[in-house]
């Protein structure tokens, strides 16, 4: 057989129109339901997935007390009533994901220092840091104090 680049760069070519014609295609039928997903609140979570990337499991338990799969199970208890508060009030609302909030309440209840200590470590400004896991707290004291009342 010999090589023949004109008749491949015309098959290849060929193939780039169908794919694209197939993903235009695509696109418009189910364009809705990929917007949805992308926009979804909950596979956002960027402190949890920075610590899991840079320390792993054996660091977000040294961080937490808690492998990722305890933590999955504490914040089933807590997601109803923690995403509740973060849309309730007037005002402007949290741009912190109810989730990383927990995640980070976690950890300042494990280790016992400052504020501005906490907030530096997360990236936060003090008084905003507080408010966050103020708020954070008042949610989950209840919920995890008598979790039976919380259920649906």
């Amino acid at each position: 057989m010999v090589f023949n680049p004109t008749a491949m760069f015309a098959s290849l070519q060929e193939e780039t129109v169908r794919d694209q014609v197939f993903l235009d295609d695509c696109l418009q039928h189910h364009g809705d339901a990929v917007d949805e997903r992308v926009d979804d609140p909950d596979t956002t979570q960027p402190i949890i997935d920075k610590t899991l990337e840079a320390t792993g499991i054996e660091g977000f338990k040294v961080m937490t007390n808690f492998t990722p799969t305890e933590f999955d199970i504490l914040w089933d208890i807590v997601q109803l009533p923690m995403k509740t508060r973060s849309t309730e009030g007037r005002g402007s609302k949290t741009t912190k994901k109810p989730r990383d909030a927990f995640f980070v309440g976690l950890t300042v209840l494990k280790y016992h220092q400052s504020w501005k200590k906490h907030a530096l470590n997360f990236g936060y400004k003090a008084p905003n840091f507080q408010k966050l896991m103020t708020r954070t707290f008042d949610v989950t004291r209840h919920v995890l104090y008598d979790p039976s009342s919380y259920r649906q």
